[in-house]
């Protein structure tokens, strides 16, 4: 999950010149995160359409949400990213930051090869549910990595099925991250906006907003 935050204690010299400003200043603020919101979901799923991930199953992109929520009395954040709880998606992180993934029941990593995936990259069957299409087996190939082989049951060529690995690196991908850093030059340009329209059609008071 990314935050698109926005300090409005940085407004306070200019909202305190209009009763009731600071409250007004949120108003505003709200208004203009709800108008990025649906442009930041999409361009989050759109860099999870290809861009910087292969799409496989489609879950992680269609998680993507966006809410807004006040953080006490000045600061209204735009929170990205998948905002309900969804097992099956505990690797959205580890896609955002990266990380170091190691085997917690068994001994090896399997890394499945392109003969154990769909033409989408989704791995077709577990290491052990690939024993109800071939006959498997573990060797070391020629270069010296070990693998699990499978011999299809109805005959035919024996073929690569897993690479067994202690552990694998998967690199930061920041789709989150970075689309928060492209949004928010938008959100203070669009600010600068409203509150120009703002203050045109709201002289500021004397005695200004003491809230």
């Amino acid at each position: 999950m990314a935050d698109l935050d926005t300090n409005l204690r940085r407004l306070a010299e200019i909202s305190a010149l209009w009763v009731n400003g600071r409250t007004e200043m949120r108003k505003l603020t709200r208004r203009v995160l709800q108008w990025v919101k649906p442009r930041a979901v999409k361009t989050v799923k759109l860099k999870l359409s290809n861009d910087l991930l292969h799409v496989r199953t489609g879950h992680l992109r269609d998680s993507m949400e966006g809410e807004i929520v006040n953080d006490g009395a000045s600061l209204v954040t735009l929170r990205l990213g998948i905002l309900t709880q969804n097992e099956t998606l505990v690797y959205g992180p580890l896609q955002e930051f990266g990380g170091t993934v190691r085997p917690v029941r068994a001994k090896k990593l399997t890394i499945p090869t392109e003969f154990a995936k769909t033409p989408a990259g989704v791995p077709r069957f577990t290491a052990r549910g690939a024993q109800s299409e071939y006959d498997t087996f573990i060797a070391t190939s020629k270069a010296g990595n070990l693998l699990i082989f499978g011999r299809p049951h109805g005959g035919g060529d024996t073929v690569p099925l897993f690479v067994l690995v202690d552990q694998a690196t998967v690199p930061a991908a920041h789709y989150l991250g970075s689309t928060v850093e492209e949004m928010r030059p938008l959100v203070i340009d669009r600010l600068a906006i409203e509150m120009a329209a703002f203050m045109a059609a709201h002289p500021p008071t004397q005695g200004g907003d003491a809230a």
